[in-house]
């Protein structure tokens, strides 16, 4: 395609999607991209990255945000796509990149046309184009949903086989992994035997069992084995659904709880480590241990140390009133002049359970944000990413291969007289740079911890939301340093209060870390 426009520089975006786009996809985007580039005469910057089309959030596509921030800078004359749809397929966010463009003088150069948002023509047939592209993105989802609805009611297993299993490839069914599964019946059997989920931990930590990923076994961990239908032999597809109104503040939809007669249950879909029975007994138990007071009861002080009063600082004692009843003391700390004399800090004490009620109210908010960064990292990463950093590993090792046979495909077309010298250079450049950039990722995840983020998150979420439902198996010891793994400090402010009155007013901050 002919070029009749002045353009000197530009930059090169390409973006691979999960889950239908592969590696090479990605490369032969960029190739012919630069090709594209070096016949023109072009200078060019290369973005890529793998992300959503439906977001561009910051978070998600921190390539494209670069991009568009070098746009203001006015640092290119045109951005150079394979399709329009590689920048966004949404229309409202199509609508905020089509506007920053006509109002920084920047052409979209795709490989058969090149739109001017401030032409009209071109502005009408890009809109056109989002919409056909819309459309295809609504078909596949659908088409992709479908297929995966049928495989679950055969039984098969999607995504990555739960702790005591592995995936028979032909029949995509799940089969059982003798090695995990001992481990699998050692929880259910001492748990049938009256140990707790904290006990159980325990003797895993002094017994140095690991997870295959070689993590810990916490008490939240164990019970979410405890709590797995798949131990049993079924299997469950679609416990939760998109929202299409609801969204967390990444601009991804909520994945919301759905109701039984809208999943898919295939009961006995594969062998069962557990039997019903021993299954009925677990349930059983963990049903009548659930049955425990809110979360303010639970037990004596999990605010140790951490409540400090607003006005002067110092940390919150605790203590017992006539009624027995736990309570945050007075803080009276004293403020000495130069004379001697001496002014007390007014803020005020409070009943425990009190101040727990306003604490939890806002810790809940704070889960909120927990919840919405995992799903935020589960949509952007698929289970090789999140569960094998070696197949990574191996993975970008193969890309390094490729494109160490391509610069010496360039060298020979150079020595063969096929290439001008100065191709050859700003090819082997494009493609050295691509190398160290993958290197860089390969020392990345060689330095990053076996467990992942998600991991991470998951464990931690899930501890927060059994303190807060009440059932939580921990001492107050132990919740107290679960609370400062996330909480800095927590500042409290109850002033102007008449001595003996429950309705004064007071506040409460949550420091995060």
């Amino acid at each position: 395609m002919e070029i009749h426009v002045k353009i000197k520089r530009v930059a090169i975006y390409s973006r691979k999607s999960r889950p239908d786009e592969t590696e090479d996809a990605l490369q032969r985007q960029l190739q012919i991209l630069t090709n594209m580039a070096i016949k023109n005469g072009w200078e060019w910057e290369v973005f890529w990255e793998i992300g959503s089309s439906m977001s561009i959030d910051e978070r998600e596509r921190p390539e494209l945000n670069k991009l568009l921030r070098k746009v203001q800078a006015y640092e290119y004359d045109g951005i150079l796509v394979t399709d329009a749809d590689r920048l966004s397929r949404d229309m409202e966010h199509s609508a905020y990149i089509k506007k920053m463009f006509a109002n920084y003088g920047v052409k979209l150069i795709t490989t058969t046309k090149v739109y001017d948002y401030n032409v009209q023509e071109d502005d009408l047939m890009s809109d056109m184009m989002s919409v056909l592209a819309k459309q295809e993105y609504v078909n596949t989802k659908k088409r992709l949903l479908r297929g995966k609805k049928a495989s679950a009611k055969e039984g098969k297993w999607q995504g990555k086989p739960p702790l005591g299993y592995k995936l028979d490839r032909d029949t995509k069914k799940l089969v059982i992994d003798e090695a995990e599964a001992s481990i699998v019946r050692e929880i259910f059997e001492l748990y049938i035997g009256g140990a707790s989920g904290n006990e159980i931990a325990r003797k895993f930590d002094f017994e140095g069992i690991l997870t295959p990923m070689g993590g810990r076994y916490t008490h939240s961990r164990i019970g979410r084995i405890l709590r797995n239908e798949v131990y049993k032999g079924d299997t469950i597809f679609g416990k939760t659904a998109c929202s299409k109104i609801e969204k967390y503040d990444s601009g991804l939809p909520k994945q919301l709880p759905t109701d039984e007669a809208d999943q898919i249950i295939v009961e006995k879909a594969h062998p069962s480590i557990i039997s019903d029975e021993d299954w009925e007994k677990a349930e059983a138990i963990r049903n009548a241990r659930s049955q425990l007071p809110p979360a303010s009861r639970i037990g004596k002080n999990p605010f140790s140390t951490l409540i400090q009063c607003s006005t002067c600082g110092r940390t919150v004692t605790f203590q017992l009133d006539r009624q027995d009843r736990l309570t945050m003391g007075s803080c009276k700390t004293r403020s000495y002049a130069t004379d001697g004399s001496y002014i007390t800090c007014p803020n005020q004490g409070l009943l425990l359970s009190t101040f727990e009620e306003v604490f939890y109210e806002q810790f809940t908010k704070f889960i909120e944000g927990m919840e919405d960064e995992l799903e935020y990292i589960k949509f952007n990463m698929n289970e090789e990413e999140i569960f094998n950093p070696q197949a990574e590993i191996a993975e970008i090792s193969k890309r390094i291969k490729k494109i160490n046979g391509r610069i010496k495909k360039a060298q020979q077309a150079f020595l063969a007289e096929i290439l001008e010298e100065a191709e050859v250079k700003e090819e082997v450049k494009t493609l050295r740079h691509q190398k160290k950039e993958l290197e860089r990722e390969i020392e990345t995840i060689k330095h990053t911890p076996v467990e992942s983020k998600v991991d991470v998150l998951e464990e931690l979420i899930l501890e927060f939301k059994e303190i807060l439902l009440g059932t939580t198996e921990l001492q107050p010891k132990e919740i107290n340093e679960l609370f400062r793994s996330v909480i800095d400090k927590i500042e409290y402010t109850r002033l102007g209060v008449i001595k003996g009155s429950r309705k004064a007013p007071f506040s409460v901050n949550i420091r995060y870390k």
